[in-house]
């Protein structure tokens, strides 16, 4: 951590994002995967408690935000699992830490996934600790030329994702004036038996930047915003 904030003000980033005890990714001839990182974690810690392994991961945020707000580097703490496993969790880590200098990730495919039935009510609840979020999934040009958004399911289906546009309502609502970025974080599918290469991601990439802000010019200017 004390590397990763030091690049960061290095390259002059005002904010990073951080996952509280994420337990990694393992390379295999496959590919990237998140199963065996996951077994090793739970084994690890198969003797502490929920409340243990909790205030741990609090205490190592209070360390990492002293060194965060000497290099003048804003922590924006996502909601994402094993130990924050919902935007309840992560505004109470948030307020646990008790510093102006640990901030939130609100994000929202992880949201829905976590239970999330209301964007815009989550987003208020964050309300003004939000500094950074982004999206993730597939996206590809329809016959009648409109993009789609995709999330593929485990078994390597796709299926289309519909909630963004409520998110991004909350968001305009809310004030929010960050970055929305887009992220390809998942394990790759293959065709013909290949893992796709860098030209998956950089169509990926691009499509989504044009879905989005398809999104946000849509809900500036078809729908009156709440105050």
């Amino acid at each position: 951590m004390r590397e990763l904030i030091r690049m960061t003000a290095d390259l002059g980033a005002p904010t990073l994002r951080m996952f509280a005890a994420w337990p990694g990714v393992t390379l295999s001839s496959d590919g990237g995967r998140y199963d065996i990182a996951r077994r090793a974690w739970a084994l690890a810690h198969e003797e502490t408690t929920d409340t243990q392994r909790w205030d741990r991961c609090r205490d190592g945020l209070i360390e990492c935000v002293r060194w965060a707000e000497d290099r003048g580097v804003t922590l924006a703490l996502q909601n994402h699992p094993p130990i924050i496993n919902g935007h309840h969790d992560m505004l109470r880590m948030i307020g646990e830490v008790g510093s102006p200098g640990l901030k939130a990730c609100l994000d929202a495919p992880l949201a829905k996934k976590q239970g999330t039935s209301d964007m815009r009510q989550a987003i208020r609840e964050v309300g003004p600790l939000q500094v950074l979020t982004h999206f993730g999934g597939e996206y590809d040009r329809e016959s009648d030329g409109r993009l789609r958004s995709y999330v593929r399911r485990p078994d390597g289906g796709l299926e289309q994702e519909d909630f963004y546009r409520e998110f991004v309502r909350g968001l305009l609502e809310s004030g929010y004036e960050g970055y929305l970025g887009y992220e390809l974080c998942h394990p790759l599918p293959k065709v013909n038996g290949q893992t796709v290469g860098v030209e998956f991601a950089d169509k990926n990439a691009k499509l989504a930047a044009q879905y989005m802000q398809t999104i946000i010019s849509d809900v500036r200017h078809t729908t009156p915003l709440r105050a």
